[in-house]
């Protein structure tokens, strides 16, 4: 006969989300015929032969192990990871009860519960992976994200500082750790230190370079901060990582756009008051919608890269007569967007510039 098992689940800690919104509340005569059904589902689709018995608090499974739950935790795993998180963590809270002592699916479950912020929960099968296997890297750096996660942000650098302990060639750990200092008071230096070292460790990997740029930023190491900026973006990131590193690099063109006094006072750029006050009258010649043609070609020259130091004019435009330098595009093209967009993010502030030519 086929030993058999059981799992005891609380009815608060199901994964909810993939039952209909009025069988969500556990007690309800509604959500104990949805859970049967769906986990019925599950366990036929997972290879167990089973019963399923839910209360007011608990969920119950009992079921024969039959050998064909074989290879489920993998199973449980690709789930997760093609995002269907409802069905692999029940899987997962299921195969616990055939392999407690499996550090794999412990870090897995955790992680799991992490990410849909069960963050008790997650902690209780990380810290378990972690009793089983204390080598587990990866369990050890996502409880220290959950942590960090959770705001608890000197618990989360005890852990990340332990691992990296363990294994100091890990450029994850180090991006993790200085990614939480950075969150913290007075730990920018430290913050900088840890994320030069990941990218060191991995400099193919846009996130490091992305949070070594924002960290020099913040302690004004302007060039070390536009290198960074830079690299992450010939790395070729996703959209989200390359809109941060092209902001971040406005940013800092923005700054070094105009001069300073001795005292540190900011000046207006007045070849950008000049181009600005040469721009408007055209713009007033212009339909709204040949104004807003104008402005997207400008823009579309400003994403090709204009070196904002070189006054020499080599760009021509078809909605504009004569040549342009870099500088006088983006001044016109600030200008454009003000008068059809107004307040629009152009990736550069010439704000003063433009009231002082508008208050004129």
């Amino acid at each position: 006969m086929p030993a058999p098992f059981t799992a005891i689940i609380p009815a608060d800690a199901l994964d909810v989300s993939g039952l209909p919104p009025h069988a969500r509340q556990p007690g309800t005569q509604e959500f104990k015929k949805a859970v049967s059904e769906m986990l019925a589902g599950d366990l036929q689709a997972f290879g167990l032969d089973g019963t399923i018995k839910v209360t007011d608090d608990n969920i119950t499974l009992s079921w024969a192990d039959t050998g064909r739950a074989e290879g489920s935790v993998e199973r449980a795993v690709t789930l997760l990871r093609s995002g269907d998180y409802g069905r692999g963590i029940r899987l997962l809270q299921i195969l616990e009860k055939l392999e407690p002592g499996n550090p794999h699916l412990h870090f897995n479950l955790g992680a799991a519960l992490s990410d849909k912020g069960k963050f008790d929960e997650a902690r209780v099968h990380l810290h378990q992976a972690i009793q089983l296997d204390p080598d587990h890297i990866d369990a050890r750096t996502t409880l220290g994200l959950t942590f960090a996660r959770q705001g608890r942000h000197e618990e989360a650098v005890e852990v990340f500082e332990e691992t990296s302990a363990i294994a100091p060639q890990n450029p994850f750990i180090w991006r993790a750790l200085g990614g939480t200092l950075r969150l913290m008071p007075g730990r920018l230096p430290e913050a900088k230190e840890c994320l030069q070292k990941a990218t060191q460790l991995a400099p193919n990997d846009p996130v490091a370079w992305l949070g070594y740029a924002e960290v020099c930023e913040k302690l004004e190491s302007w060039e070390e901060a536009g290198a960074a900026f830079q690299k992450c973006r010939r790395l070729n990131p996703p959209d989200v990582l390359a809109d941060k590193a092209e902001q971040g690099t406005n940013r800092l063109t923005s700054r070094s756009l105009r001069p300073k006094t001795e005292t540190g006072q900011e000046m207006l750029r007045m070849d950008a008051v000049m181009y600005m006050q040469e721009a408007l009258p055209l713009f007033a010649q212009m339909t709204p919608e040949q104004l807003k043609q104008a402005a997207l070609e400008l823009a579309m020259a400003g994403q090709q890269g204009l070196d904002l130091k070189d006054p020499t004019p080599k760009h021509t435009l078809k909605a504009f007569p004569g040549a342009f330098s870099g500088m006088k595009i983006v001044s016109y093209m600030y200008a454009a967007f003000q008068q059809v967009m107004p307040g629009a993010d152009v990736g550069i502030d010439l704000s003063k510039e433009y009231a002082a030519v508008k208050g004129g």
